[in-house]
């Protein structure tokens, strides 16, 4: 029987599996995983892969990436406060990104639904937590003051004129209760 050369044999052995190296992945591919696991609609199972491609690549593009994905996924799961951090992690990031305008959009767009209560009538609701309302301003002063043709302006601007609204509406109620 002859015998096969060592290099072949080392090589066949590292390839059945039968150890483990303790190897990384490569942050691109941990990267297109959790896109399939978001493309399958596992969101969990993704966030967990876009944190570990953001903690593990900060300061890199694709772990910056990795962070406006998972801020996307928690507005999906309606996570307010998760989607809220990823997108402020995402700007402190990218401080001159392309797309800072819709980061900023989307920023106003959690806080408009995190203003909103009730769950069969989503409403908002006058003797509730106004600082969702009160971020929106802010939001909206920083978004117009950097990006006042944006092609979010329009809805930016309906978001801002809800939230006005709902302010004023709520001093109207706690100056008539006093």
């Amino acid at each position: 029987m002859k015998s096969l050369p060592l290099p072949f044999v080392c090589s066949a052995g590292a390839c059945s599996g039968g150890g483990t190296t303790g190897a990384q992945q490569p942050p691109r591919t941990l990267y297109q995983d959790a896109q399939m696991l978001e493309d399958a609609g596992l969101f969990s199972e993704a966030v967990e892969k876009y944190k570990k491609v953001g903690t593990e690549n900060q300061g890199t593009r694709l772990g910056s990436f990795a962070y406006l994905r998972m801020a996307e996924l928690y507005l999906k799961q309606e996570d307010w406060i998760q989607a809220d951090t990823n997108f402020r992690l995402f700007l402190s990031a990218n401080s001159n990104s392309h797309l800072n305008a819709y980061v900023l959009y989307r920023l106003l767009m959690v806080n408009d639904k995190k203003s909103y209560t009730g769950l069969i009538w989503r409403d908002r609701e006058l003797d509730r937590d106004m600082d969702p309302n009160k971020q929106i301003i802010l939001e909206y002063k920083r978004f117009y003051l950097l990006y006042p043709t944006s092609i979010y302006a329009p809805e930016v601007v309906q978001i801002y004129r809800a939230a006005r609204r709902t302010l004023a509406d709520h001093e109207i109620v706690v100056a008539d209760f006093y």
